[in-house]
Order: structure tokens, then C-alpha cells, then sequence
């Protein structure tokens, strides 16, 4: 038998969520399908099927207001947005990859560089972990994981992928 081993943390006083804001950049009709949701800083990034990527000032609480939309020249299903220093890492299930995307000027957001099979990587992205310098891509039709340096945004270096063996694919991940 093997010993079982149970870990806990002490919470400490846990005070309840407030409710401070909303935003539908895209409208509330249902017309649009929202995604995913990231925060870097005082910019937070909405993703959707049809209307791409909305970027917002979210520096007051319960005020967030629209800074600008980033739609690529070829429309994309963002299921999974990014951001990491002054870039949005954007990630298509529908044949995009990951784009890179200048968010400095948020008005005028713009693609440096665009992550894909022709550079090693996935062109339908699920999920994507950014940690230290380095993105990890995620398809979850697929076991494989794909590395890649985006300490230059602008020119991604393929690193390495890891295999899981996973027989169905992979959804999510972290690194640690």
C-alpha cells in the first residue's frame, strides 16, 4: 500500500468578491461570443469569435473603458488572449496560430509577428501559457506542447516541443 498524503494551507480571513464593473465591448445581443478574458498592467483584453480582440484601460475600478480593437486582415476566432510586457499574444482555433500583437498604442494595434506551423508551432491554438520569456502553445486536438523565446516579441524563436503522450490532447496547462 502506498501512504496517502494530504496537504492544506490556512486561508486566513477570506472576504467576499464585490461586484465593481462590466464591459461588452462588442454588445450584449448575443451576436458576439466573448472567450477569454487577460489583464496586464492597466490594459485588459477581451477575446471573441466574431469581432476579434477588444483592449481596454482597466485603471478604474468598475470603469473600464475602450481603448481600441484588434481585428486581423484575415478575421480570426480568438479562444485565447495574452498579454506579456507591451504585447497581446492572441491565439486562433481556426488556422491563425498565435499573433503577436503591438498593444503600446492601443488605438493602432498591430501584428510583429505571427506563430504558426510554418515556424514549428500550432495553427489552431486552444490555450497558450506565457512564462519567464517563453510561450507554450496548446492544441487540443494534439499531445504536443510547442516552446518558443519571445524575449524579442517581433521574431519568435521556435525552442523545443514536448510530447505529453496524451492520448486525446491537451486543453490547458501551466508551468511551475
Amino acid at each position: 500500500l502506498r501512504p496517502v498524503y494530504v496537504r492544506a494551507h490556512e486561508v486566513g480571513n477570506v472576504e467576499p468578491l464585490l461586484w465593481v464593473g462590466y464591459s461588452a465591448p462588442f454588445g450584449n445581443s448575443g451576436a458576439t461570443t466573448y472567450t477569454d478574458v487577460w489583464a496586464e498592467g492597466n490594459l485588459g483584453f477581451i477575446g471573441s469569435l466574431e469581432s476579434g480582440v477588444a483592449i481596454l484601460d482597466v485603471s478604474g475600478p468598475g470603469n473600464p473603458i475602450s481603448l481600441g480593437t484588434f481585428v486581423p486582415a484575415i478575421p480570426q476566432q480568438f479562444y485565447d488572449v495574452k498579454a506579456y510586457g507591451d504585447h497581446g499574444y492572441f491565439s486562433s482555433l481556426n488556422g491563425g496560430g498565435t499573433f503577436v500583437v503591438d498593444v503600446q498604442s492601443p488605438a493602432a494595434a498591430s501584428t510583429v509577428a505571427q506563430i504558426d506551423s510554418s515556424m514549428g508551432g500550432h495553427d489552431n491554438v486552444r490555450n497558450s501559457v506565457i512564462r519567464d520569456d517563453y510561450l507554450y502553445q496548446i492544441n487540443d486536438n494534439s499531445a504536443s506542447i510547442h516552446v518558443f523565446d519571445i524575449s524579442t516579441p517581433s521574431l519568435p524563436t521556435y525552442v523545443r516541443t514536448v510530447n505529453t503522450a496524451d492520448s486525446v490532447g491537451i486543453y490547458d496547462a501551466t508551468v511551475i
